[in-house]
C-alpha cells in the first residue's frame, strides 16, 4: 500500500522510499517501472505540464540517471520543463532546478551546445528569481562554466568559476570547496601557470579537508588523467603541510595518485605510483593497520610487475605473504598466493606457479569465501589448460563457475576456457568474445520472469552486443516494454561490472 494525499494521489515520499528499497536490492527495472507508473498516474490526474507532473518527470529522470539510462533520463528531464515558466514561486524555483538537471544530463551525454543553451536559460531565470548575489545564482553558473570549458572557451569559463567562488565565499556556502576543485581542473586544462590552491593556506582545517576531498573525487573521475595527475601534484604540498603526512585526507590523495598512474598504463609514471604506495605502507604500519598495509604491499608488488621490475615484484609478494601469515587470515593468504602464482605464470615459471596457485585454493577453502575460492580455482584451471593438461583443467573450471557472478571478469575467463576445452580448441584466450556474450545471456535470463522467452541469442562483435529475443508466447505491449527495459538495464549493469572487475 502506498500513502496518498488528500486528493487521492500517491505520496511522492512514500513512492521514493519504495524505489530506494528496490534500488538497494539491485532491482533497477522494478524501480524504474514503479517510478514510471507513478509518473503516469500523476500526469493522468494533474495534467501534462502541471507542477506535479514536472516534479514526477524530474524524479523519473533522476532515477533513470542513477541506473545509467542517460538518454531516457534526458527525455524525462525535457518533459519536466515543457511549456511556459510557472508564476507560483515554489513551482518556478523547482523549474530552475529541473533546467539545471537537464543541462547537466546533456553535458554528460556530450551534447555541449544544447547543454549551454539550457543552462544559460536557467541562469537567466535564476538571475531574475534570486539575483546575481544569491547562492542560488551560483548554483546555475557553476555547471555553465564547466560546459563553457568543454566548448573550448577557457578564459570565459575561468571568469565564470571565479564569480562562482566569489559568490559562495560571500555567502559562506560549503559548495565553495567543489568550485575551487573545478577551478583547479580548469586551470590545468587551459595550461595556465596560476597555482590552483594558492592563497588557501590560511583557511580553517575543515575547509581544507573539504577542498581536498572534492579535488580528489573529481580527479578520480576525470577523463584526462594527466590533468588529474597535475591537480593532485599541486594539492599534495598544501595537504601534507596542513593535515600532516598521516591524515586520512593525505591517505586518500596517495591512493588516488597511485590509481591514476595505474589507469594511465604505459603512460603512467611508475615512480609516482610506487612512491605513493610506499608512503601508504609506512602510514598503515605506523597506525597498526596490518590489513591495509598488506593490501598496499600487494599493490606495490603489482606496480613493480607493471613496470617490468619482476624480481622486485616477486620479492614484494613474498614480503606480503609474510604479512598475511602474521595476520593469520587464510583469505588474505590465498589472495597473496594467487597474485604471486599469476606473476610466476607470466614469468613462465610454471612449476612454482602451479604450487602457489594450488596453495591459494587450499587457503581459500579454509576461508569459506566462495568468491575467493572461485578465482583461485580459475587461476589453476587456466594454468593447467595453457600447460596442455585440459582434462585436469576441466575439473577446476567447472567447480569455479557457479561460485562467481556471471558478469565477473574471472567468470568470463572461465567460460571462454571451458568453451575452448569442450570444443577442442587449445586455449580459451581467443574465445573471450563468445564467453562475454554467453555471460551476458545468462545475466539477462536471470532477470526475466520464467515462461516468457523461448531463447535469447547474444553475440559480441566489435565490442557491441547483438541481441535476438525469441518469445515463448505472444506477449503484451507492456511485457515487450518490460523485456526491453530488462535488456537495457542489464547492458548498463553488465558493462559496469565488467569494467570494474577489469
Amino acid at each position: 500500500m502506498h500513502a496518498s494525499n488528500s486528493d487521492g494521489q500517491q505520496d511522492p515520499a512514500s513512492i521514493m522510499r519504495e524505489v530506494n528499497t528496490l534500488l538497494a536490492a539491485g532491482r533497477t527495472v522494478d524501480a524504474e517501472d514503479l517510478t514510471r507508473r507513478w509518473a503516469h498516474d500523476v500526469r493522468q490526474r494533474s495534467g501534462a505540464g502541471s507542477h506535479r507532473d514536472a516534479v514526477a518527470q524530474h524524479q523519473l529522470g533522476s532515477l533513470l540517471l542513477n541506473v545509467g539510462q542517460l538518454d531516457h533520463a534526458i527525455e524525462a528531464f525535457r518533459e519536466a520543463v515543457v511549456g511556459e515558466a510557472p508564476s507560483e514561486p515554489q513551482a518556478l524555483r523547482d523549474r530552475l532546478t529541473f533546467l539545471t538537471s537537464l543541462g547537466q544530463a546533456l553535458a554528460a551525454a556530450k551534447e555541449y551546445e544544447q547543454a549551454e543553451q539550457v543552462l544559460a536559460k536557467g541562469l537567466e531565470g535564476r538571475g531574475t528569481f534570486y539575483g546575481a548575489e544569491h547562492a542560488g545564482y551560483a548554483f546555475g553558473l557553476e555547471p555553465l562554466a564547466e560546459v563553457t570549458m568543454r566548448l573550448g572557451d577557457a578564459d570565459a569559463a575561468l571568469e565564470m568559476i571565479e564569480q562562482v567562488i566569489g559568490n559562495f565565499w560571500r555567502n559562506g556556502h560549503d559548495r565553495i570547496a567543489g568550485a575551487i576543485a573545478i577551478r583547479a581542473e580548469m586551470l590545468k586544462t587551459a595550461g595556465k601557470a596560476t597555482p590552483p590552491f594558492a592563497g588557501l593556506e590560511k583557511l580553517p582545517t575543515q575547509a581544507i579537508e573539504r577542498i581536498a576531498g572534492q579535488a580528489i573525487a573529481r580527479a578520480a573521475r576525470m577523463e584526462d588523467l594527466k590533468i588529474a595527475r597535475q591537480v593532485l601534484a599541486d594539492l599534495t604540498p598544501m595537504l601534507e603541510a596542513r593535515l600532516g603526512p598521516s591524515d586520512a585526507g593525505t591517505v586518500d590523495l596517495l591512493i588516488a595518485a597511485s590509481n591514476i598512474e595505474r589507469k594511465l598504463n604505459k603512460e603512467g609514471d611508475a615512480k609516482i605510483r610506487q612512491d605513493a604506495i610506499g608512503k601508504l605502507i609506512g602510514i598503515f604500519d605506523a597506525q597498526g593497520r596490518a590489513r591495509d598495509a598488506l593490501q598496499a604491499a600487494m599493490g606495490l608488488a603489482l606496480a613493480h610487475g607493471d613496470a617490468g621490475q619482476t624480481s622486485l615484484a616477486v620479492e614484494t609478494y613474498l614480503q606480503a605473504l609474510a604479512r598475511a601469515a602474521s595476520i593469520g587470515d587464510p583469505g588474505e593468504t590465498s589472495q597473496v598466493l594467487r597474485n604471486l602464482g599469476l606473476l610466476l605464470a607470466e614469468l613462465k615459471q610454471d612449476g612454482d606457479a602451479e604450487r602457489r596457485l594450488r596453495e591459494s585454493v587450499e587457503h581459500a577453502e579454509r576461508s569459506g569465501d566462495g568468491d575467493l575460492l572461485g578465482r583461485s580455482l580459475i587461476a589453476v584451471g587456466v594454468l593447467l589448460q595453457h600447460g596442455g593438461r585440459p582434462e585436469e583443467a576441466l575439473a577446476f573450471l567447472r567447480r569455479a563457475l557457479p561460485l562467481l557472478d556471471p558478469a565477473d571478469a574471472d567468470a568470463i575467463t572461465c567460460k571462454s576456457h571451458l568453451r575452448a576445452i569442450e570444443t577442442g580448441v587449445s586455449c580459451g584466450c581467443g574465445e573471450m568474445e563468445a564467453g562475454i556474450a554467453e555471460a551476458f545471456r545468462e545475466f539477462v535470463m536471470a532477470k526475466l520472469p520464467p515462461g516468457l522467452l523461448q531463447r535469447l541469442d547474444v553475440a559480441l562483435e566489435g565490442g557491441e552486443f547483438s541481441i535476438g529475443v525469441h518469445l515463448d508466447r505472444r506477449a503484451s505491449d507492456d511485457e515487450l516494454k518490460y523485456v526491453n527495459r530488462v535488456v537495457q538495464h542489464a547492458l548498463e549493469e553488465f558493462r559496469r561490472k565488467v569494467a570494474r572487475e577489469r
